[in-house]
């Protein structure tokens, strides 16, 4: 008989023991099981292949086939449940990469304000003019003419220095250095949509200069919205924030205005300081920010203390009636003095025990929320900067793990050879 025709294969040199024969037997009939005719006997370690109406080229082909086929199949059964675990993993990771929701339109287009803010800022600052009153402001006060590029790597130009004549408290640097991320503008909208504040609706926004990352984020969010802003700032500041001598926030928003980046200006400014009235201020203090509010052309109040701009707060919110109030630091009127601490985050009415005798709480009685943005790690938590604390993070590095201890169990050997 024709060797083409019939051939004796010695399958228990290629696949070891009848058992693996007979699979191999089987999935080559599976495969080639359209071919009219054409079987796979190998039930024994000696098989034979029996063909009928099939050319000597296509039977070449098949058989050729064939043995690639029986070399693979038996190595893709043996690791097939770790291409599976493989497979997982990949599906976990890739998940894992879109577990936060991605930019609408809108938040991309603060998100772009804020940042085009910061690289108006930063060119400001690093001017020859500006580094010159900086150098000027060291040399008459004693206190480091800091390189803005020191502690500000993200180059934002919303990071001050460690201290200055209108320093009110201490704050850390990496949350001044956090709070400037231009993704906060995207989170602050989606505070707003909790809130239900949507285009034209009026807001008021109380600041203090300690987190001008946080307030220039809530401008950019306010006016890429459309919304009807009010605006007032107490100038003190905590170490870090907008307390640089040549500097302070009304040369800081003049400088986002002039460059038509910032339609808002302030309604007003105060001291800051204690009892938001610049009680622990020198002189030189008082003068730097009264000279850099007309720059600005913006009034600056100097209230007799702190139940004075509580009340003259207080009735603008009634009169106003923003829809939501934003509370960027937290300076003396946002809690009255008192020792109580109002929460991070977005605060919805009838919520208002608790929080003192100043402005959160006036809010929260006419049944305004509050959004305070102070506390970053509390902050990042909410909006899942902080991975610990994100549900989704969390289910996916429990599955992670599942799939590695099932890899360990169910196989003895790795290798992909």
């Amino acid at each position: 008989m024709n060797p083409i025709f019939e051939s004796n294969t010695n399958l228990k040199s290629n696949v070891g023991d009848k058992q693996r024969a007979n699979e191999l037997a089987s999935c080559a009939n599976r495969l080639v099981s359209s071919s009219g005719g054409f079987s796979f006997k190998g039930a024994m370690p000696n098989a034979r292949f029996n063909l009928a109406g099939t050319s000597v080229a296509s039977l070449l082909l098949k058989q050729r086939s064939i043995r690639l086929i029986a070399n693979w199949y038996p190595e893709y059964k043996a690791k097939r449940r770790l291409y599976i675990l493989t497979f997982a993993m990949l599906i976990l990771f890739i998940a894992s990469m879109y577990a936060s929701a991605p930019l609408t339109g809108e938040e991309e287009r603060a998100v772009d304000k804020v940042r085009a803010m910061q690289a108006s800022l930063w060119e400001w600052l690093n001017s020859p003019p500006v580094r010159a009153e900086a150098a000027k402001w060291a040399e008459l006060t004693g206190w480091d003419d800091t390189d803005p590029a020191q502690n500000d790597p993200g180059r934002s130009g919303l990071i001050g220095v460690e201290w200055s004549e209108f320093t009110t408290t201490l704050g850390p640097l990496a949350a001044k250095q956090a709070s400037a991320g231009p993704l906060w503008a995207a989170h602050i909208l989606r505070w707003f949509d909790k809130a239900g504040v949507s285009k034209g609706d009026r807001v008021m926004i109380y600041a203090s200069g300690s987190f001008p990352g946080f307030l220039a984020s809530a401008l950019a969010a306010a006016e890429t919205r459309e919304l009807r802003v009010e605006l007032a700032v107490s100038l003190g500041s905590s170490t870090w924030g907008a307390n640089r001598m040549e500097a302070p926030w009304p040369r800081m928003e003049l400088q986002l205005r002039n460059s038509g980046l910032l339609k808002t200006r302030s309604r007003y400014y105060t001291p800051g300081g204690r009892g938001e009235s610049g009680g622990n201020y020198s002189p030189l203090a008082m003068a730097v920010l009264e000279e850099a509010a007309a720059a600005a052309q913006v009034p600056f109040l100097k209230p007799n203390g702190l139940d004075e701009v509580i009340k003259r707060k207080t009735g603008e919110i009634r009169e106003f009636r923003p829809k939501l109030l934003v509370i960027v630091g937290g300076s003396a009127s946002v809690t009255g003095g008192s020792d109580d601490m109002l929460p991070a985050g977005l605060i919805k009415p009838p919520r208002g025990g608790g929080m003192g005798r100043g402005i959160a709480k006036a809010a929260l009685d006419e049944r305004i929320p509050v959004l305070h943005l102070l506390n970053v790690r509390e902050l990042s938590r909410q909006v899942g900067l902080d991975s610990s604390s994100s549900s989704l993070n969390r289910i996916l590095q429990a599955a992670g793990l599942i799939c590695f201890f099932a890899a360990l169990v169910t196989h003895r050997r790795w290798g992909w050879g």
